[in-house]
């Protein structure tokens, strides 16, 4: 095993770290939209439009990211 093996090893492991940091935080959730405007996909409730502009990946009005991100 030379070098290029253990950075490609090293690689791998972090990549699946951050992948599964995102699952728990629930980063892999697909973003809800009715009628053309997207929806918290814990609560349904309408995302407001300054968290959309602001995070645009956004998939969680505040209120709930906030619970997800205490727990």
């Amino acid at each position: 095993m030379d070098i290029i093996d253990l950075a490609q090893q090293h690689e791998l492991m972090l990549r699946e770290q951050a992948v599964a940091t995102a699952r728990a935080r629930g980063m892999d959730a697909v973003p809800v939209y009715i009628n053309g405007r997207k929806r918290c996909v814990s609560c349904n409730r309408l995302i407001p439009l300054k968290r959309i502009q602001a995070r645009p990946d956004a998939v969680r009005c505040v209120a709930c990211e906030e619970k997800l991100e205490k727990s």
